[in-house]
């Protein structure tokens, strides 16, 4: 609703602006006041749309939990892999492999918003998607960020391990 009202008020400015001028001082000096018009009420009605956004509450979670498949390797290490990490464009992340509907699906998280608990003899992963959605303040859902909880068996994460050449 707020939206909208900044939309129509911003709007309005436009267009009382635009025949205030084109009745004063002529074509040129109307459409040029209709710009400066449409940008201060972009300006003015950006900071308060933010700010309406910072202080209305309006956080929703949806979540989707699927169980994490173990990569097998012909090597002579005994364990299952589950999580693998790396950089993607500077930024750590956590790569897994999940299963879903008969099929698998290679999925990625950033690290910084992963959480890995040891707790579980089932694998798996549940991704959180957060949204904004308000109905007086957006006309629909902004999506504003994810995380990832990860629940593997204990003694999954090894802190300590060597490598021999054997």
């Amino acid at each position: 609703m707020i939206f909208w009202i900044l939309l129509g008020a911003a709007v309005v400015a436009v267009i009382w602006t635009f025949i205030w001028n084109l009745l004063e001082d002529g074509i040129a000096l109307a459409f040029l006041g209709a710009l400066l018009a449409a940008m201060l009420s972009g300006l003015v009605g950006g900071g308060l749309f933010a700010l309406s956004v910072a202080l209305i509450p309006g956080e929703k979670v949806t979540s989707e939990t699927h169980d994490l498949r173990a990569i097998s390797t012909s090597s002579t290490i005994q364990g299952r892999f589950f999580l693998g990490s790396g950089y993607v464009d500077g930024k750590r992340t956590l790569n897994y492999i999940a299963q879903e509907d008969g099929y698998s699906r290679l999925g990625q998280a950033t690290a910084s918003a992963a959480y890995i608990w040891e707790d579980t003899d089932k694998p798996t992963v549940t991704e959180y998607t957060w949204w904004y959605s308000n109905g007086w303040v957006t006309p629909g859902n902004l999506r504003t960020g994810y995380s990832w909880d990860f629940h593997i068996p204990a003694g999954s994460i090894l802190e300590d391990y060597g490598i021999t050449n054997d």
